[in-house]
């Protein structure tokens, strides 16, 4: 059993090595100066990049603005003062969300569908 699985990652692994070997010889050539930084255009006129790659970088520098100075003041208050009952509570939101992994948080825990009301997949979907 172990070698069937280890035969199907492997073509598993295979076809995806083939496809990403193939889109990087065809793509390599489009990687420009101007293709990362000009704004996108109608399909067939060219165009960009570059609201992309403005964009996550403000993404970047607003969850550092808001999430380091809460992050340090968390960690300094749970190692030298975080005793007690709010000390006990912050530590259970870090682990809790310290458990819960970043691409599936937005996922499931949006705010139109909560992970436990109590109806399946199919009727949850919009």
């Amino acid at each position: 059993m172990t070698g069937l699985t280890a035969l199907c990652t492997l073509l598993a692994v295979g076809a995806l090595l083939i496809i990403l070997s193939y889109i990087a010889w065809e793509g390599i050539g489009s990687l420009n100066f101007r293709f990362l930084t000009e704004s996108p255009k109608p399909v067939g006129e060219g165009g960009g990049i570059g609201n992309a790659i403005l964009g996550s970088l403000w993404l970047l520098l607003l969850s550092s603005v808001f999430g380091l100075p809460i992050g340090i003041a968390v960690g300094v208050y749970l190692s030298e003062i975080g005793r007690g009952r709010i000390g006990g509570a912050v530590r259970f939101i870090v682990d809790t969300l310290t458990g819960i992994r970043e691409s599936r948080a937005g996922a499931d825990h949006g705010p139109d569908r909560g992970p436990h009301d109590g109806r399946d997949a199919e009727a949850r979907a919009p």
